[in-house]
């Protein structure tokens, strides 16, 4: 997986179907892949769903599963904490 994620190493191109232009895909492009790791399967599938939450623009499941699957974080002592923090990344 790509460890140096940033807005200057990812694109978004638009790809249009030739035959039908309104039949619109997008290919994500990763540049500098020179930082590279292996992830352990249950660290994969929680990248895979906050990557999936990022694209789909839906900030409050994207700060849910930081706070949910984070190995330390202090958002669920406090009452309301992990909504309050779900709520700010939306």
């Amino acid at each position: 997986v790509h460890a140096d994620l940033h807005p200057g190493n990812v694109l978004v191109r638009e790809v249009t179907n030739a035959t039908n232009p309104r039949d619109l895909h997008y290919t994500i492009i990763f540049l500098d892949a020179g930082i590279a790791m292996s992830l352990k399967d249950n660290d994969r599938k929680n990248l895979l769903d906050l990557f999936r939450a990022v694209v789909l623009n839906d900030g409050y499941t994207a700060g849910t599963l930081m706070v949910e699957r984070a190995r330390y974080e202090k958002c669920t002592s406090i009452p309301g904490g992990k909504h309050a923090f779900a709520s700010e990344v939306s």
